[in-house]
């Protein structure tokens, strides 16, 4: 399926259903779209949207039962912070807690980070299991008021974390300036607090965890902070494997059943069999 060839794309599929939602920002011209895409059907929808130099939002997660998303605000219409929407009802979406970047476990918990001034960055933890909302127009802006705590806290800057499918440890990116080829992933398990690194080449970003066993994929970038392949990363081995033939790829998300990766690549979303790469033989 072909969109703009936008300057950010964001790419999740729903935990449980053929459903994704992408987010496309027009950096220069200050505004988001996030579509919802049938990716059985290949059709898409527009899902919401932001006007022209009024403000970005990034679509960062499903809820466990694929009712909702949570979507990240930058500046403008919706304030700064993470949000929740309902998906299929088209309500108004309401403002959750002030973070960025979200990831929802299976069982509910959401991790976010937050820039702390002077400090660097920190990953947080609330529950997520909090009523599907009935959204009107006299809905008060901030209808929850959640408790969220620390649970690990870096110098240098976290990315995008993705939850493992236990719900125990959690996939992010760490680097040390502000460019993708430092950075490198690692597995935070939130019960003991451990932290393991478990990429070391650089540039490696973007993790997703399969909903179904201990693989991750994640993108590869190059010197010049271009994003060069898609790779799955065997958690318990640390193997990797590159999937072949894909030379530009970002965004990649997981299907429910753990069979194929979708990503995005110059304003399309791609969609690529795991069968033959993940075989006895690919270590």
């Amino acid at each position: 399926m072909n969109f703009d060839d936008t300057d950010t794309n964001t790419l999740v599929w729903s935990p449980v259903s053929d459903f994704l939602v992408l987010t496309q920002t027009y950096l220069n011209n200050g505004y988001s779209k996030i579509y919802l895409i049938n990716a059985k059907e290949m059709t898409s929808q527009l899902l919401i949207e932001t006007q022209p130099h009024d403000g970005t939002i990034e679509a960062n997660a499903w809820s466990p039962d694929g009712s909702q998303i949570l979507f990240t605000s930058n500046f403008g219409t919706y304030k700064p912070g993470i949000w929740v929407m309902n998906v299929f009802d088209r309500s108004l979406p309401s403002y959750v807690i002030d973070g960025e970047y979200p990831s929802w476990s299976a069982d509910g918990q959401i991790a976010f980070r937050k820039i702390v001034l002077g400090q660097g960055t920190s990953i947080n933890l609330v529950d997520g299991n909090f009523q599907k909302i009935d959204f009107t127009d006299e809905t008060e802006e901030d209808p929850f008021e959640l408790e969220w705590k620390e649970i690990y806290s870096s110098e240098q800057n976290i990315y995008y974390s993705t939850w493992s499918p236990d719900g125990h440890v959690l996939a992010f990116g760490i680097d040390d300036r502000d460019g993708r080829y430092d950075e490198d992933l690692f597995l935070l398990d939130i019960v003991t607090g451990s932290l393991d690194q478990v990429t070391f080449s650089g540039g490696n970003t973007l993790p997703s965890w399969s909903p179904t066993s201990n693989l991750i994929v994640f993108v590869n970038y190059s010197e010049q902070n271009l994003p060069l392949s898609l790779n799955i990363l065997d958690v318990d081995t640390l193997c990797t494997v590159r999937i072949p033939e894909i030379t530009y790829a970002e965004d990649p998300t997981w299907s429910p059943d753990g069979t194929k990766v979708a990503f995005t690549s110059f304003g399309g979303v791609y969609l690529v069999e795991l069968a033959k790469i993940l075989g006895e033989d690919s270590c």
